[in-house]
């Protein structure tokens, strides 16, 4: 699995979540940006890497496209689970541990996770825990 292709996955990923309700909220955006910066970037990130640690920032990348074009969270989201099928003999624990934790965050950034956003998360969660 290339780095950069997990990383346009989490980028769909995010959009589904915070579009889950029918509405992307400008705080959602605001936290993927932080999760960017504060865990992926600095994760990524060693001397022998060089530039290729920039690669993280497609997430943020696809999750504007899809917002700006307006894709159905439920397509992406299972856009979202049809590369995770296809890259499962790749897909860690610390990728799933990401994906989870990177899914709570964004639906929690405003007033808390929603049933719309419960319900994507328990099943992309479940799918997750099935492979």
């Amino acid at each position: 699995m290339e780095r950069k292709d997990y990383y346009i996955a989490l980028g769909k990923l995010v959009y589904a979540i915070a579009q889950a309700d029918g509405k992307v909220q400008s705080e959602e955006s605001s936290r993927i940006f932080d999760f960017v910066i504060a865990q992926l970037s600095k994760a990524e990130y060693a001397p022998e890497k060089g530039k290729t640690a920039l690669k993280v920032f497609d997430i943020e990348k696809e999750f504007h496209r899809l917002r700006e074009e307006k894709v159905p969270a439920q397509l992406v989201c299972q856009q979202f689970i049809d590369f995770v099928d296809t890259h499962n003999a790749d897909f860690t624990e610390k990728h799933k541990t990401t994906c989870i934790s990177l899914m709570k965050d964004v639906a929690e950034a405003h007033e808390g996770i929603n049933e719309a956003e419960n319900a994507m998360i328990s099943k992309i969660k479940k799918h997750l825990d099935s492979l």
